[in-house]
């Protein structure tokens, strides 16, 4: 019986070694496969993320207002409609025209910083130095010509309307299907984990789940607050002091403010920036305004929303979007925060456990 099962056990091994060396040899072949598979769940995929983030929305409305799930279905998704459809006709024309804008000012503004260069570097630095002079000036080009190719391609993604609309519309049908069967769904995937798993995996996976959803909801719901009041008036802010393109660079703040620590400094530097170009007093009362918004929110208003959420020290924070953001960009660091959370919950329960099996 033993040897039979040995035999099974190396048949098995062979199998997933075989199947791994032609996954290897052929990666490119498999790679488009999983490519095309994945664009083709695309819509899929929006769904379950627009079902995940106004499911509690559905859920709240049904509980505390007393409403059927159709219709508070049907007053989300119209006042979403309305507010995508504001978006699209008052305020995306501004903000591609002035990515527009910008991408033509970056030969004029490559222009600025070289002749500024050539006329300032030997004072501040000296004659020795010439060679790093040059090589600025060598770089600037490049570096301009960088800049103008991520905006080209941004701009060429934000213009590719047609594949765009149709995954959000599919996105967003699937989406009802999805919350209206939500418990349903839940149900079929928590039976099939236990039928995969054993009782103690699955229920501890399952447990995994609900923490890391509960966590993720709740700073994400509670960042999205608090980077909304930042992006709103950093707009204002900027527009009254008379700053370049306010609503662009205000939308900028708000949405870099969603990353903790690093985001409000990446959200500065483009406004001074592209201020120092047009105005050099702009651009440092543009700074002053944005540092004093920063310490607000920071020492007031995320604290309120945010603070306390997570439970989470400063060091593990920036240790979190470190490594968030070295594997997985800008998402990662958004991201890391909630699940470093939760990790923090499962090593403090493990070193409680530890702790009560020593004392006994």
């Amino acid at each position: 019986m033993k040897s039979i099962k040995s035999y099974i056990g190396l048949i098995i091994t062979l199998v997933i070694s075989y199947i791994l060396i032609c996954f290897v040899d052929n990666y490119s072949y498999f790679w488009g496969i999983i490519s095309k598979i994945m664009s083709l769940l695309t819509p899929f995929i929006i769904g379950a993320i627009i079902a995940y983030i106004l499911a509690p929305l559905v859920d709240w409305m049904e509980k505390k207002l007393k409403m059927k799930r159709w219709m508070t279905i049907l007053i989300i998704y119209g006042v979403a409609l309305v507010m995508t459809v504001g978006f699209v006709i008052m305020i995306l024309p501004s903000i591609t025209n002035s990515i527009i804008d910008i991408i033509n000012q970056i030969p004029q503004y490559t222009a600025e910083v070289e002749a500024w260069i050539t006329s300032n570097f030997d004072s501040v630095i000296g004659p020795y130095m010439s060679q790093i002079q040059d090589t600025l000036l060598t770089m600037i080009p490049k570096i301009s010509e960088l800049v103008k190719i991520i905006l080209d391609n941004f701009l060429a993604a934000t213009f590719s309307v047609t594949t765009i609309v149709v995954n959000v519309v599919l996105g967003l049908i699937i989406s009802v299907y999805i919350i209206i069967d939500k418990e349903v769904i839940l149900q079929y995937f928590k039976k099939l984990t236990y039928i995969i798993l054993k009782k103690e995996k699955a229920s501890l996976l399952i447990d995994v789940v609900k923490t890391f959803n509960s966590n993720i909801g709740t700073y994400i719901v509670a960042k999205s607050i608090d980077s909304f009041f930042v992006g709103v008036v950093s707009f204002v802010g900027l527009a009254l002091i008379g700053s370049k393109y306010a609503l662009l660079l205000g939308i900028i703040c708000g949405l870099t403010n969603m990353i903790p620590y690093f985001g409000p400094i990446i959200g500065m530097v483009p406004t001074v920036l592209i201020n120092v170009f047009y105005s050099f007093k702009v651009a440092i009362i543009s700074l002053i305004f944005l540092l004093v918004l920063q310490q607000i929110e920071g020492n007031i208003i995320e604290p309120k929303f945010v603070g306390g959420k997570l439970g989470l020290s400063p060091i593990l924070t920036l240790l979190a979007v470190t490594i968030g953001g070295g594997f997985f960009g800008i998402m990662g660091m958004i991201l890391s925060v909630p699940v470093m959370g939760v990790i923090k919950i499962y090593m403090d329960k493990s070193v409680e456990k530890y702790n009560y099996r020593q004392e006994i």
